[in-house]
């Protein structure tokens, strides 16, 4: 078992009315995400690694609450692709002279993931609203 900065009960009080709640599998993924974000980073830690100052602690959680958020909508995406008749979600649609495209709205989107992996928009503004407190190089 990974590190987890969070829980499934912290998941529901920060997004009352969900009716998925992520399992401790997506919670390390996100906790690893947000690791992998702050690996360059430098912050006061105890002999575990764990951020000491609360405020970082807060930020720190509140930002792995997003990634949950972002993974659960991803894999909410991809339940309804394979539900879709064409085997993916849809990119653009066309009736008469009506367009929508999907990626104008999505990538703007906080909480979509980046395509090659990564935090979400909303996880990475947790984390850097610290900023005396947390210092991310590079």
């Amino acid at each position: 078992m990974g590190r987890a900065y969070t829980t499934v009960q912290a998941y529901v009080g920060a997004f009352p009315g969900t009716t998925e709640t992520p399992n401790e599998r997506l919670i390390e993924r996100a906790s690893r995400a947000v690791d992998i974000f702050l690996v360059s980073a430098t912050y006061i830690t105890d002999a575990e690694g764990l951020a000491i100052d609360p405020e970082v602690k807060q930020a720190i959680e509140d930002a792995t609450l997003e990634q949950c958020y972002a993974l659960m909508l991803e894999q909410a995406r991809h339940a309804a692709a394979t539900d879709n008749p064409l085997g993916r979600p849809l990119e653009s649609a066309s009736v008469g002279q009506a367009t929508w495209k999907a990626s104008s709205v999505d990538a703007a989107h906080p909480h979509t993931l980046p395509a090659g992996g990564g935090l979400c928009v909303s996880a990475q503004t947790f984390l850097t609203s610290v900023p005396r407190q947390i210092t991310v190089h590079g």
